[in-house]
């Protein structure tokens, strides 16, 4: 017998019908709307016109901080970082390193849980200070990437320096 059926008895036996759907449907709604989905598959190109910082970076350190929620922990990833490519304006702000911000309770949130050196995408968080990723971002090891998409960053970064804030390559896309 499935798992399915099993807690389908087991419910209809201890709860009306109509109880029954309501509880089957609220649990449909939470499990649709708590799941981060991207609208598409990030790619270099987009990752890096969405977001507000590109670097290659080493996570050095990894913390747990409670989130406020009795089960739940947040990740800040200390990151030193190697190269820049995208910095809009937190030239200043960040240059050698960098901590990012993880948070179970955004579900679209990226935790960098290991240490290594990272392409990494992020947006910058103006109440915190923080860095934070998401999952609709491209992240990749960089002993993933390939000399194509070195180069690809490259190009981008070159372009995105050339043109102005306001245009559609901007920042703020």
């Amino acid at each position: 017998m499935s798992l399915y059926k099993i807690i389908t008895i087991f419910f209809l036996k201890y709860f009306s019908p109509m109880k029954f759907r309501i509880l089957l449907f609220s649990l449909l709604i939470y499990t649709t709307t708590a799941a981060c989905k991207c609208s598409y598959t990030p790619t270099l190109e987009s990752s890096f016109k969405s977001a507000d910082f590109v670097f290659i970076g080493e996570i050095e350190g990894i913390t747990e901080v409670p989130s406020g929620f009795k089960n739940s922990m947040n990740i800040l990833s200390r990151v030193k970082i190697h190269k820049i490519y995208k910095s809009g304006y937190h030239e200043e702000f960040y240059k050698d390193t960098a901590t990012l911000f993880a948070s179970p309770i955004r579900s679209c949130d990226f935790a960098f849980t290991e240490k290594g050196k990272f392409l990494i995408f992020a947006y910058f968080e103006e109440d915190t200070g923080l860095l934070y990723s998401e999952h609709c971002l491209l992240q990749k090891r960089i002993d993933q990437l390939s000399p194509e998409e070195l180069k690809e960053l490259e190009t981008l970064s070159t372009t995105y320096k050339k043109i102005p804030e306001n245009s559609e390559f901007s920042a703020n896309e």
